[in-house]
């Protein structure tokens, strides 16, 4: 069930309690899974007259125990009341164990905070067209998934104990380009 936290309804509030937030909250907050991002085209814009002093945050409870909570912020989405999770811009890959900024601009401005004053301040962004982004795979219990590695010829590497060496296996994720933000 959804819960209205005075802006629109919030994904999943009936398992995790939803509550305002203050926009210092914003301030440090750590990369973080989020289902409230942008696809292909959207268009992100804010209610007129919005700004850092009066802008509608939502806390959610963590999926899972030692979590941090999920911070939204009230916006509009191709004209639709929506919450957007600043933290979608500042979303890390992890490929082969290698942590990268899907969106290296954004991530530039430091925290969840910066983004949405940044957002604010240029009163939003419109996405572009969906890019694979090839992110860490998991197996259905969460765990990291592994695949046995392979040599240049394709065949599988075997080590000496018989077994197969193995990496980390990858899959790829869209994506929608951005523009960069708007500095200045």
């Amino acid at each position: 069930m959804n819960q209205k936290v005075d802006w629109a309804p919030v994904f999943d509030a009936d398992r995790r309690p939803v509550e305002r937030a203050e926009f210092a909250a914003l301030n440090n907050v750590g990369a973080q899974l989020n289902a409230y991002g942008l696809h292909a085209h959207d268009v992100l814009t804010f209610e007129p007259g919005t700004t850092v002093d009066n802008i509608q945050i939502a806390k959610q409870a963590p999926r899972r125990e030692g979590q941090r909570p999920t911070l939204l912020v009230a916006c509009l989405i191709n004209g639709a009341k929506t919450w957007i999770n600043p933290m979608f811009f500042l979303r890390n890959k992890r490929e082969n164990n290698r942590n990268a900024p899907i969106y290296p601009e954004w991530a530039k401005l430091g925290d969840a905070a910066g983004v949405v004053t940044q957002l604010i301040k240029q009163g939003g962004i419109t996405a572009g067209e969906d890019v694979m982004v090839p992110m860490a795979a998991f197996e259905q219990d969460g765990s990291a998934k592994y695949v046995p590695k392979v040599d240049e010829a394709g065949n599988k590497i075997v080590k000496e104990d018989g077994s197969y060496e193995l990496v980390r296996d990858t899959t790829d994720r869209p994506y929608p380009s951005l523009p960069n933000p708007v500095i200045g």
